[in-house]
């Protein structure tokens, strides 16, 4: 059984993370693959957070959005180690 973690009221299931953060190193690594140039890329990836960040305005408060940032913020320190 997957651990839950709690974002301020939205559990999520840690399995879930793991799996989501799979899919973007995935996506990454098939572009590298295609050849696609990085800017366009880089593009791709913000226009996708724009509009996540826009979808989720409605559906978190910022208490959980503050909360998500920090888990962002606690896997980018261990992973640039």
């Amino acid at each position: 059984m997957s651990k839950i973690i709690n974002f301020k009221g939205i559990l999520v299931p840690e399995s879930d993370i793991v799996e989501a953060l799979k899919l973007v190193k995935e996506l990454r690594e098939k572009v590298i693959y295609k050849g696609i140039h990085p800017v366009a890329t880089r593009i791709a990836l913000k226009y996708a957070l724009m509009v996540d960040d826009e979808a989720s305005k409605s559906q978190l408060t910022p208490e959980q959005e503050e909360a998500i940032n920090e888990t962002v913020r606690k896997l980018y320190k261990i992973a640039t180690r």
